[in-house]
């Protein structure tokens, strides 16, 4: 997944778009900012190919279950 042109809601209140080509200083920071550069409202991203096989759901049963188990104890 890449990121590309987030909609950002800056400290100035204003909404700006900006890449790594468009202003790229400003789309650094707030990819990495914690929110501190602005607040992403939307965004474009680029999805890659998904594997034929998801492994998640086997993790969530097994979660799912230790977490039932400690609430009995």
């Amino acid at each position: 997944m890449a990121w590309r042109a987030p909609f950002i809601f800056t400290g100035k209140g204003e909404f700006v778009t900006c890449s790594p080509q468009k202003d790229s200083e400003l789309f650094y920071a707030v990819l990495g900012g914690l929110g501190q550069f602005g607040i992403i409202t939307r965004a474009r991203i680029v999805l890659g190919p998904a594997k034929k096989r998801l492994n998640g759901y086997v993790y969530f049963i097994v979660i799912s279950r230790l977490l039932a188990l400690t609430k009995k104890l």
